[in-house]
């Protein structure tokens, strides 16, 4: 039954008081109310997500849950559902049926999220990882020399040194900027190294402050030339394994830290946004206007000068410890669609501060396994 069957039934009952009219904005919800013939009734009345939901509809006696005109509908949107119905995302969920002429009693279903699983250990016995350092870049859509580090990262990730990091873009040069936010600012904040634009830095405190200029190919180089001074070839000091689900409010991440060194370790998780777009000061491709990997949210800062992330506590070489981290989605503007999990492992230097040992990319819905050299 089409939404405009709900507005005619409503205009029809509703007749004798006012005149329907389609583009009165004070027109109401079309929700009819029960007629007292169909019963609805669902199973469980407390589910989960992934879980299916199963509908009844009984007319007096008889079971008409298969009747070919029923019609099943949800309130949230007032769209029809199958039967049975698999929610995706938690929350509260309220249900009636139609058939025909009669309308069913309305049944609420709370669905509670479930923590993502984590994938088996591909080899249990194994502890040589592949190291991924963590490339933060410090940008802006009104940055006008930001274009060509840029296009240096397009470079590099299309060079045999993609498998050797993952990146984070800091969009803090303007506030106007639609891939910026307070989460980015916190990062910039914490780890750039000086007031100028574009800057990026490779990992938390070895710093590889690469500023601008409009040498492409020598700003890839320099890229480069850090990543090898920071990527360890014999392994990381850990493995990150991971599997990420989305809330009604917020992205529930469960990561698995494999140790290969015993060390006092921690974990963060990153939200990025791909995909915003936004016009770039400087642009000289149109690619540059589609910006992705933006930080949205982090979690694991300790305070105003540390985001080294949650205690795992000291890790003994070939030891699992599994984390789950809560990472919420705070605007309704950041498409769901678009947001992925990066997870940052640390661990401490033995002065006090916590170096990125390894970094994975989560997607949402989805899993990584750990990448085993």
């Amino acid at each position: 039954m089409k939404l405009t069957k709900f507005l005619a039934l409503f205009c029809a009952a509703s007749a004798l008081l006012v005149a329907c009219d389609p583009d009165d904005q004070n027109t109401p919800e079309p929700t009819p109310d029960p007629t007292g013939d169909l019963v609805l009734s669902v199973s469980p009345e407390t589910g989960e997500v992934g879980s299916p939901i199963t509908f009844t509809v009984m007319q007096g006696d008889v079971d008409v849950t298969t009747m070919e005109e029923l019609e099943i509908y949800e309130t949230e949107n007032y769209t029809e559902v199958s039967n049975p119905f698999t929610p995706t995302i938690d929350g509260e969920y309220t249900f009636y049926a139609v058939m025909g002429p009669n309308v069913s009693n309305r049944v609420t279903v709370t669905v509670n999220a479930v923590a993502p699983k984590v994938p088996a250990d591909t080899n249990p016995s194994s502890t040589t990882f592949n190291h991924r350092v963590l490339i933060i870049d410090h940008t802006g859509t009104n940055c006008g020399w930001c274009p060509y580090v840029m296009s240096a990262l397009k470079q590099l990730s299309e060079s045999d040194y993609h498998t050797k990091y993952h990146e984070a873009m800091a969009h803090t040069f303007n506030s106007n900027d639609p891939s910026y936010s307070s989460a980015a600012r916190t990062v910039s904040s914490i780890i750039k190294k000086t007031n100028g634009y574009p800057e990026a830095n490779i990992n938390f405190h070895h710093n590889a402050s690469i500023g601008g200029g409009s040498n492409v190919a020598g700003l890839c180089q320099e890229f480069k030339n850090n990543i090898d001074r920071l990527y360890k070839a014999n392994g990381a000091d850990a493995g990150i394994a991971a599997a990420a689900s989305m809330t009604s409010d917020s992205v529930l991440v469960s990561v698995d830290v494999k140790a290969a060194k015993e060390q006092d370790y921690r974990v963060a998780c990153w939200l990025l946004e791909d995909k915003v777009e936004g016009k770039q000061s400087g642009a000289f491709e149109q690619w540059q206007n589609i910006h992705n990997n933006g930080i949205r949210n982090i979690t694991g800062q300790r305070n105003s000068g540390d985001i080294s992330g949650d205690d795992l506590g000291v890790i003994k070489a070939g030891e699992v410890v599994n984390k789950l981290v809560e990472v919420p989605v705070i605007s309704q503007k950041w498409v769901r669609e678009n947001l992925k999990i990066l997870i940052i492992v640390t661990a401490d230097n033995g002065s006090g501060k916590y170096d990125v040992v390894n970094t994975a990319l989560c997607p949402i819905g989805g899993s990584v396994n750990y990448e085993y050299k």
